[in-house]
Formats: structure tokens, sequence, C-alpha cells
């Protein structure tokens, strides 16, 4: 037997050059006919290193014309972990809410599966989990759809493509109608790409851009990347100073955002800070001297 193979890789995306390194034949006969063979591989990608199975039955009872118009043996291949084909899993996953997460990953898993009724009531189940992390109401799932978009959570156009895979949903609960691969391929990338621009485009751009800010909590986590990123133990600062130019990503009142900042300093809820009492009543917003008590970033949740 060779020592190398193409094969799919599923991290690659693409059919790879694989080394064998192991190999099992097990022969399908009786006393009467020999019916064919399975084989079975382990198989290392020369590329990425990844580790896969792959299992081949040679049906001797069915042949088929290679291009040379010789006849061979039909030969059905099944690679394990399941894998589909030209197809990344989104990534980071963990930037998904919960209840989404699972949904997502359970579909995928019914897709490699083959089992296409299941990925087509999945997919719609992964409408409704959008809907209720975004607390968005409705009597039915397309008056939910619509609310996201009156909501300005997704474009008119992305929920006309959320409504087509209610359809699809629709069918595959109530008619019991198996979808077309190609046709829940089509809908995969349609969620893909919407769970891509709900959750994790967001949490990039956090990371890398400087984005607006519409709530507390990114409100105090800027003041900390701040401090760390400027600044020593003992420094004297206003709200201003400490904020600088990123004051321009702030959408909300500051005033009250420092309001509810000063409340977790004196209650010893936030730790990076103390207020320089002697000025207190005196000063006005963002005129507040504060005292840089703690440079250590929060660990991580």
């Amino acid at each position: 037997m060779e020592k190398m193979i193409w094969n799919y890789c599923a991290k690659c995306s693409h059919s790879t050059k694989h080394t064998i390194l192991l190999s099992k034949v097990k022969k399908d006969e009786d006393e009467y006919m020999d019916y064919g063979k399975t084989l079975y591989l382990m198989l290392e990608c020369n590329g990425c290193e990844e580790i896969s199975f792959r299992k081949e039955y040679h049906d001797y009872l069915e042949t088929i014309e290679d291009e040379e118009g010789n006849e061979k043996p039909a030969v059905t291949i099944n690679i394990f972990p399941n894998q589909l084909n030209n197809h990344k899993t989104l990534e980071p996953l963990y930037y998904l809410p919960e209840k989404i997460k699972n949904v997502y990953e359970q579909t995928i898993l019914a897709l490699k599966g083959g089992s296409l009724l299941l990925a087509g009531v999945g997919f719609r189940a992964a409408i409704e989990a959008i809907c209720i992390e975004e607390n968005i109401k409705g009597y039915s799932l397309e008056q939910k759809i619509n609310n996201l978009a009156k909501n300005r959570l997704i474009t008119e156009k992305e929920a006309e493509r959320l409504h087509t895979i209610r359809f699809l949903g629709n069918d595959s609960v109530h008619e019991i109608e198996i979808p077309s691969e190609e046709k829940l391929y089509m809908v995969l990338n349609i969620v893909e790409h919407l769970l891509k621009n709900l959750y994790i485009l967001d949490k990039d751009a956090k990371n890398l851009l400087d984005t607006i800010i519409k709530q507390y909590e990114d409100f105090e986590s800027l003041v900390i990347d701040c401090i760390i990123s400027k600044y020593k133990l003992g420094d004297v600062k206003t709200l201003k100073e400490i904020l600088g130019k990123h004051i321009r990503r702030i959408s909300i009142d500051i005033e009250s955002l420092e309001f509810t900042l000063k409340e977790k300093i004196r209650n010893k809820e936030f730790i990076h800070l103390n207020i320089n009492e002697r000025i207190d009543k005196a000063s006005p917003t963002l005129d507040q001297a504060y005292i840089i008590t703690n440079i250590i970033p929060p660990l991580p949740f």
C-alpha cells in the first residue's frame, strides 16, 4: 500500500496529501463470493498535521468507469470526524452567547452527520435563540424577525433572508420535508454571516478599534484600560485626563457614568481609583481629581 494519499482536511478546508500512519483491511466475502473490502486508515495531514480517520468500502459488485474508460470497483469514502467540505466552523465560538452557541454547534453536528431534517429545524432554532438573547418580542417567529429589523439589529435584506430560513424550518417541522444539502449550505452561510455580524465582529472591534461606548460596563473597561496603559500608582488625574481622546467614544451622558463610577469607588467595587476627597465637593464633573490606586489588569472570567 502507498504511504501517501490525497484526503480532505477539515482544518485546511481542502484536499491535501496525507501520510498513512496505520491501515487495516477487512474483506467482505464468504465461501461463495468476494463482495468487496473495507479499508481503514489513520492519516496525518502533511500541511497542518491534523489527524483523521478514513473508511473506504470497495464494492466489487458495482463498478464504475475511470477517466480512461476502464472499469473499477465503486468506492464509498467516509472521513471521521464528519466534516463539511470547504467550510470552516465559525470562530471564535466563545464570543457567542451560550444558548446560541449550543444551537449552532448541534446544528452543525446534524449537518455533518447527514441529518438534514434536523439541521433544517436547527437553523430555525438558531434564529429563535438570537431573538431570546436580544429580548425580541413577538407572537410568532415572523414577527420576531421583523422586530429584529425594527430594532436595527439586522437590515431589511437580512430579515428577508431569515424569513427564507423560517420557511425551510417550518417545512421541516410541520411537513417533515427534508431540505437538500445545497439549501442547507446556503442557509448555513446566512446564519454564520448573521452571527458574525451580531457577536463576533463587535468583540473583535472592541479589542482592536475605537468603538462607541453605549453602556456603563464598556465605559468602566475603557477607564481601566486607560489607567493601565498610561499611568503609575499615586498619579492624580481627572476623568477627562484619564480618558484623553477616548472621551469622543462615549455616546451617553458622561455625568451619569461618572456618578456611577464614584458610587462604585466609595463602595470599594472599583479598586483602580480613589476619590481625592479634598476637592470632591467643589469639583464639577470631569474636573474631579482621582488618585490612581491599582494598575494591575482585572482577572478574566
